[in-house]
């Protein structure tokens, strides 16, 4: 099953992101994700040369909440497992409202141009399908007819989602810090 498949894309189209930064995103966020000294500073390295000081506040700050609505998601599917129906968090719906504004603040467009209007209709897409991926979890994790014969989403599965990204968290968070602290 694939676990993190709900973040719509944290980059507007028309900020020209380069490849590097977008390598050190995923290789601090995945799995067995790390982050070194060398790396955090190459990151800032291209950021800086690459983004405006607004641009960079706004990416870093949406970035942070995209990775909590991750873990979110999943502690509303541990909630949702437990109580054998679908429970969301106070964080997943404020997430759920906060994130769309919080990317609004990254398309470098005038609000009415048209270029605007299609970074925005894009993303609202986006993140409509990453809210539908998120309920279906959800109800995924409540239906759970049988603990033991639910092969799609199990205790397990629910609680090493939560570390994942609580761990992809602290990475990240470190990552888009712009002084490195040990």
């Amino acid at each position: 099953m694939a676990l993190f498949v709900f973040l719509p894309q944290a980059k507007s189209e028309a900020i020209d992101y380069p490849p590097q930064l977008k390598e050190i995103f995923y290789k601090t966020t995945t799995l067995d994700g790390s982050l070194t000294r060398e790396t955090h500073d190459e990151f800032w390295e291209i950021l800086n040369q690459s983004l405006t000081e607004a641009q960079i506040g706004h990416y870093t700050t949406y970035l942070l909440a995209a990775q909590k609505y991750q873990k979110e998601i999943w502690v509303s599917a541990k909630f949702s497992y437990e109580n054998g129906r679908i429970v969301k968090t106070n964080k997943l719906i404020m997430l759920q409202v906060g994130l769309p504004l919080k990317f609004e603040k990254m398309i470098p467009f005038p609000k009415k141009s048209a270029e605007y209007i299609s970074e925005w209709r894009t993303y609202q897409r986006k993140f409509k399908e990453s809210v539908k991926k998120a309920n279906g979890i959800l109800e995924l994790a409540a239906s759970r007819p049988d603990k033991r014969q639910n092969r799609l989403i199990n205790w397990d599965q629910i609680n090493n989602a939560i570390a994942h990204t609580e761990g992809s968290y602290s990475r990240l968070e470190k990552l888009l810090t712009e002084t490195w602290h040990d």
